[in-house]
């Protein structure tokens, strides 16, 4: 036997509105909470799902209590409640890019300077900061700031010829100046580089310039020139003085060995004589013949052999 359990919309809602074939009014509320919760729930869960990327920081600001959550929130997605609001920072390097800034030079020649700051946050000081400047809009804004006034401030520390000609010395002494500032002002960065991308000077400017550094490269070539020939004058000097040196060395040279031969020749017939009159004198003294025989006898061949043979004696 098969029960049919068929309900009368009309009669059971008449005996029963809360029943009504399971359309009454308690289901009708019911089907509104549960509507309203998963409503709810779909426009409050991604309310809450806050997402932090690689590059970021955030911390949680409550915008309901104006409280804000001291534990600092990294890469991920975090819930932070419906009232919840992230503030984030990034932390990798940042770009200040500063074009057609005009300023003066020592000289009150104005100059236009496109240049470009790398800069980035002190990760552990992120709270300060919100404390400070509140986000990072208005701390980048803070730092632009910073650095255009000390850009004007370096700038007039140096001569529109040092700017065309010395550009890196400028920068090196901007680099310097803003790392030291941005410690003293606590401004929670740190300068990474700073590259100075154009100086544009007035076009008078930089005629008399360029004028000027002609002129001066000419007056150093003269100079460079001058010294080359001074130099050249300087080395044929010194070679002329070595060669008359040699030559007086070789001349001394000669002097002294002539010198050297006559006085071998000198002592050679000084000995000669010598042998001579030692022979002629013991000759004389074993013939036994006195001094004139032998004065005489010496001065006979002295004569004889001077005259080649060509001497007569007795006549």
């Amino acid at each position: 036997t098969v029960s049919v359990l068929y309900c009368d919309r009309r009669t059971m809602c008449d005996d029963d509105d809360d029943c009504c074939c399971g359309f009454g009014w308690k289901g009708v509320a019911v089907g509104v909470v549960v509507f309203i919760g998963c409503l709810l729930t779909v426009i409050l869960v991604p309310m809450s799902l806050k997402t932090v990327e690689f590059d970021e920081i955030a911390v949680d600001y409550n915008k309901v209590t104006r409280s804000i959550d001291q534990t600092p929130l990294e890469e991920g997605l975090h819930d932070v409640g419906p009232a919840g609001k992230l503030i984030k920072f990034k932390t990798t390097q940042q770009v200040g890019q500063i074009d057609d800034l005009e300023t003066l030079t020592a000289d009150s020649i104005e100059v236009e300077l496109d240049v470009i700051v790398l800069y980035s946050i002190e990760r552990q000081e992120v709270f300060e900061i919100i404390d400070k400047f509140g986000d990072q809009d208005a701390h980048d804004a803070f730092i632009r700031q910073v650095c255009e006034n000390t850009i004007r401030q370096v700038a007039q520390g140096f001569t529109a010829k040092q700017f065309y000609l010395q550009r890196h010395d400028f920068q090196l002494t901007l680099i310097r100046v803003l790392t030291q500032l941005l410690t003293d002002v606590r401004a929670h960065a740190k300068v990474d580089s700073v590259q100075v991308v154009s100086v544009d000077l007035p076009p008078r400017v930089l005629s008399a310039m360029e004028a000027s550094i002609l002129a001066e490269q000419d007056i150093q070539n003269a100079e460079a020139e001058r010294i080359t020939q001074l130099q050249a004058a300087s080395i044929a000097l010194a070679l002329a003085n070595s060669e008359a040196r040699l030559v007086q060395i070789a001349a001394e040279r000669d002097v002294a060995l002539t010198q050297q031969e006559a006085l071998q020749a000198v002592l050679s017939e000084r000995a000669t004589m010598q042998a001579r009159t030692d022979a002629f004198r013991n000759v004389s003294t074993e013939l036994g013949y006195g001094g004139e025989f032998f004065l005489d006898s010496y001065l006979k061949y002295l004569v004889a052999v001077n005259n080649a043979g060509d001497t007569i004696f007795g006549v």
